[in-house]
Parts: structure tokens; C-alpha cells; sequence
């Protein structure tokens, strides 16, 4: 697990937001603050999304974040910034099966509830000075015990250089 802090923060929403940059990943939930407070549980329900949309996720337990996407905009688009959000997003089945497949790990992907990244953006409260943070921070969930920790640590070292990769600099958290 790691915890990193985004640096700039409009490249970073530009990125989550505007582009398909995040779109490997699915919904797990989201909570979203301006004039009120938005909840958005991501289990996915097949069969709603029109056949004109992108495919459905065959066995997937959470919407994709790219059929979400769109509307978390929605939501924050205004002229004034969120007070806050909170996003849960796994990495999809697809790419996980990827990143276990990469680290030489005894694991099998029905061993792996999950890849995260856990994305909190505050701009601090209405009475006070606005200051913006954005922190991400990495998760691996099992469904076994394993002392095995090559996937965290891989998954770690991944997150890290998607942000390299995205332009989205980023610092470790102590």
C-alpha cells in the first residue's frame, strides 16, 4: 500500500475526468460534495446499458469507470470546485490477471479480490481558506492469506508508473 499525493491537481482531473486515461478501471463506489452529497454505489446491473454503448463487462461485479465517468462530470462541472470527493476504483479483471501473471506469484487471480486505488480530493471547508489536496492510495485485497507479497508490491510499483506514464506527478506519503 502506498500513499501518494497528487502534485497538480488540474492535470490530474483533466486526466480522470476528461480522458480514458482511467477507463481499465471499474467503479466501486464514489461520493461526490457540492451543494449536497452525491453517493454512487458502482455494483453493476447487466443488461441496462444500451446496445449502441461500449460492451458490457462479461462477469463483472462494478460498473466500468468509463460509462460513469460522464456523470461524475456532470456533478462537478459549475463554477464553483466540489468541497470534496471520494472515489474507490478496481483494476479490472482483465488487467489484474496481467499483473499477477507478471510477478511470478504462486496466487491464482481467484485468489485476488481486487487492485485499488482509493482517490480523495478535499478543498477544505466553506469557512476556511480553500486548500486542495488530492492523496491516492493503493490497495490489494485478498481472498486468502498469503505471505507472498510480490502482487502488492507490483501493483505499487504499476500505480506509480501509470502516473509517470499520465503526466500526473506525484510524491510518496510518509
Amino acid at each position: 500500500m502506498k500513499s501518494l499525493q497528487i502534485q497538480d491537481h488540474k492535470i490530474f482531473m483533466q486526466q480522470f475526468l476528461l480522458s480514458g486515461r482511467f477507463d481499465s478501471f471499474e467503479l466501486v463506489s464514489a461520493q461526490v460534495t457540492t451543494f449536497c452529497t452525491f453517493k454512487i454505489d458502482g455494483s453493476f446491473l447487466p443488461g441496462y446499458l444500451p446496445a449502441e454503448s461500449s460492451e458490457e463487462p462479461e462477469s463483472s461485479e462494478f460498473a466500468p469507470w468509463k460509462e460513469i465517468r460522464s456523470h461524475v462530470l456532470a456533478l462537478v462541472r459549475g463554477t464553483s470546485k466540489p468541497y470534496s470527493m471520494r472515489f474507490v476504483l478496481r483494476l479490472s479483471r482483465e488487467n489484474t490477471e496481467k499483473v499477477l501473471e507478471n510477478t511470478g506469484s504462486s496466487l491464482s487471480p481467484d485468489d485476488i479480490g481486487g487492485l485499488y486505488l482509493n482517490i480523495s480530493y478535499s478543498r477544505g471547508a466553506k469557512d476556511t481558506l480553500p486548500e486542495e489536496t488530492i492523496t491516492c492510495v493503493t490497495g490489494t485485497s485478498l481472498k486468502t492469506f498469503s505471505p507472498d507479497k510480490r502482487l502488492e508490491h507490483q501493483w505499487d510499483d504499476l500505480a506509480m508508473k501509470f502516473f509517470r506514464k499520465a503526466g500526473i506527478p506525484v510524491s510518496e506519503m510518509c
